[in-house]
C-alpha cells in the first residue's frame, strides 16, 4: 500500500478484526443464501491470489476452505437450517395439492412464488405487470384456480431477477443485471491491469461485495427494498470512488 497509515500496525489489526466480524455476522445471519455466497466469495479470493501462490499453497488454501465449511456445518443452528431445507424440499416435491402445507414452508413458498413469477413472465414477457403488480396478478391467478391462498399474501417472488422481469419486463431484467455486471467487470479490469496493490485490493473488495448481492438475489429481491438499495449503491459509490481517487496518484 502507498499510504503510511495503512502500513501501521493498528490499522492492519483493525482491518482484520473488521473482516472477521463481517464473516461472523454473515454466518450468524441465518440466511442460507448468504451461506451459499460465502464459499463462492472465498473461492474468488483464493483465485485472486493464484498468481502469487504456489500450487501447493493453493491446494492447502482450498483444503482449509473445505474444512472450514465442514466445521461451520457442525454448528447446531447451521445444521438445523440445512436439514430443515432438505426436509422442506422433499415434502414439496412429494406434494400434490396446492393446499399442502409443504407449499407454504420457507422453501416451498419460495418455489411457489418463483412458479407464479414464471407464469407472469410467460404471460407478460416484454413489459411485465408493472411495479407492485405481482400481488394483484397472483391474486387473479388464485381465483382462476391452481394456486394456494398463501400466494395472494406475497408481494414479490423472492428472487431479484424474476422480480425485475415480472414487474418491469425485459428492460427491467437487463437493467438489474447491468447494475451488478457493469461495475463487476470494471473492477475485474482494474484488478488485472492496475500496478498498485491497494487499488487491486479495493477492486477485489468491490467485486466480492457485488457478488454477495448477485448470489443472494437468487432467493431474495434485495434491490426492491429501500434500505438495501441505499446500502448497495452507497457502498458501491464509496469503493468505486476510492478506486478512482487512488488511480490518480
Amino acid at each position: 500500500f502507498r499510504d503510511e497509515w495503512s502500513r501501521k500496525k493498528w490499522p492492519s489489526i483493525l482491518a482484520r478484526i473488521g473482516i472477521l466480524s463481517g464473516f461472523a455476522g454473515l454466518v450468524l445471519s441465518g440466511s442460507r443464501s448468504v451461506w451459499l455466497a460465502l464459499p463462492v466469495i472465498a473461492l474468488v479470493y483464493i483465485a485472486s491470489r493464484t498468481e502469487k501462490l504456489r500450487i501447493r499453497y493453493l491446494l492447502q488454501a482450498l483444503g482449509i476452505l473445505a474444512l472450514l465449511m465442514v466445521a461451520l456445518y457442525q454448528l447446531p443452528f447451521v445444521k438445523h437450517r440445512w436439514v430443515e431445507a432438505a426436509n422442506e424440499l422433499r415434502d414439496y416435491t412429494a406434494s400434490e395439492s396446492v393446499d399442502d402445507p409443504a407449499r407454504v414452508s420457507s422453501l416451498g413458498a419460495r418455489f411457489e412464488m418463483w412458479r407464479a413469477a414464471l407464469q407472469i413472465i410467460a404471460d407478460n414477457p416484454m413489459l411485465g405487470v408493472g411495479p407492485g403488480g405481482y400481488q394483484t396478478t397472483v391474486t387473479a391467478y388464485y381465483h382462476q384456480g391452481g394456486w394456494s391462498l398463501d400466494m395472494t399474501k406475497r408481494n414479490g417472488p423472492h428472487n431479484q431477477y424474476l422480480s425485475a422481469w415480472a414487474s418491469r419486463g425485459i428492460a427491467g431484467l437487463v437493467t438489474t443485471v447491468l447494475i451488478m455486471a457493469a461495475p463487476w467487470f470494471y473492477c475485474l479490469s482494474i484488478r488485472r491491469n492496475s500496478e498498485f496493490e491497494d487499488i487491486r485490493q479495493l477492486a477485489l473488495a468491490c467485486m466480492m461485495f457485488i457478488m454477495i448481492f448477485a448470489i443472494t438475489g437468487l432467493s431474495d429481491d434485495s434491490l426492491d427494498k429501500k434500505p438495501l438499495i441505499v446500502l448497495y449503491f452507497t457502498t458501491l459509490a464509496l469503493l468505486l470512488g476510492q478506486i478512482r481517487h487512488r488511480s490518480r496518484y
